[in-house]
């Protein structure tokens, strides 16, 4: 083992000085073999020696100002609402479904104009009554038909 780190030492870049420091107390006896066979394989091979990777350095970065955006508002604007609350009476429309309308939700981006806390949908009653938006009703109502409950 040490001789393989020893020949590979050398080999890599001529690191006698530190291979024979190395070795010297430990294999004093048979210090002269290895470097005669190390010698001769390095005549044969070609020497490659690291260099120093030169990066040139990244140009200072030049951030643009950022223009001044107005936050969106944090409220429904009465038409956003009026339209919200028509599709969630087109949404309940056939369905067996408890719900009670609540208070519009909105902030920042999030929120819904129309929002309904769900307490019963078909057979399965959500205790807690689930806050919800009227687009969440038909996908639920189908998932509940066809997956919960199969007839």
């Amino acid at each position: 083992m040490l001789r393989f780190g020893l020949g590979l030492a050398l080999a890599l870049g001529g690191l006698s000085g530190v291979a024979s420091a190395q070795t010297s107390g430990t294999v004093a006896a048979s210090q002269s073999k290895p470097e005669k066979t190390l010698r001769s394989r390095s005549k044969d091979r070609p020497v490659i020696t690291a260099q120093p990777l030169m990066v040139a350095p990244l140009p200072e970065r030049k951030t643009a100002k950022a223009s001044p955006i107005d936050p969106p508002p944090d409220t429904w604007t009465a038409a956003e609402i009026d339209a919200a609350k028509a599709r969630c009476a087109a949404a309940l429309k056939g369905l067996d479904a408890a719900v009670t309308a609540e208070a519009p939700i909105k902030e920042g981006l999030c929120g819904t104009p129309a929002p309904i806390r769900l307490s019963r949908l078909g057979d399965v009653t959500f205790t807690p009554a689930a806050l919800i938006n009227c687009g969440m009703l038909e996908p639920l109502n189908t998932w509940i038909s066809k997956e919960l409950q199969p007839s």
